[in-house]
């Protein structure tokens, strides 16, 4: 199993990154989550990341969060 975090302050550039990334990989729509923030990101959310980040993809061997 692996887990790739996109970081990006881009929408657009980060949804065509994970596009490539996710054809590449062949990672499904519900192994990708996706995190806005409006001006920073807390403690608490670091920490709810990141145990989604540890936690197994559902239908692919790789998972995508991105920030």
């Amino acid at each position: 199993m692996q887990s790739i975090l996109v970081v990006s302050q881009n929408r657009k550039s980060a949804k065509e990154y994970i596009d490539k990334i996710s054809s590449h990989e062949k990672v499904e729509s519900i192994d990708i989550g996706i995190h806005s923030f409006e001006k920073t990101i807390g403690i608490e959310e670091v920490r709810n990341i990141r145990k989604k980040i540890f936690l197994k993809p559902l239908r692919s061997k790789t998972k995508i969060v991105v920030i």
